[in-house]
């Protein structure tokens, strides 16, 4: 039979092992991450993710980079094809969005990427 001991000590490996689950999804391994963005490997910004940022981008053609809640994206383009914004937004570590027609990355890098690698 269980003792008022037994399920107190249950109780705290219940909520400590909820509290290190949820420390990872939460704003701390965001704030590691860093938005990187480079124009025909010129660095134009690096950034956290965690802070919101707007960044125009000038060349053959145009493009806004924009950061904002956790999350980055290409919010507007003047290149043919739209690939760029059609990416969408990311927000984990080791991903990119590319804009080939203007020699645009945008990575995130460090905090806890969940590639397997990432070619250059």
């Amino acid at each position: 039979m269980l003792k008022k001991a037994d399920l107190i000590l249950a109780g705290v490996l219940v909520a400590l092992s909820l509290l290190l689950w949820l420390l990872p999804q939460s704003g701390a391994a965001a704030g590691q991450a860093r938005v990187v963005v480079r124009q025909g490997g010129r660095l134009l910004y690096e950034g956290p993710i965690a802070e919101d940022a707007s960044i125009p981008v000038h060349g053959e053609y145009e493009n806004l980079v924009v950061v904002r809640g956790g999350r980055v994206q290409v919010a507007s383009a003047t290149c043919p094809g739209q690939d760029c914004v059609h990416m969408g937004a990311r927000s984990r570590p080791g991903e990119m969005i590319a804009c080939a027609p203007n020699g645009l990355s945008v990575r995130i890098v460090g905090g806890k990427s969940e590639v397997d690698g990432v070619a250059e």
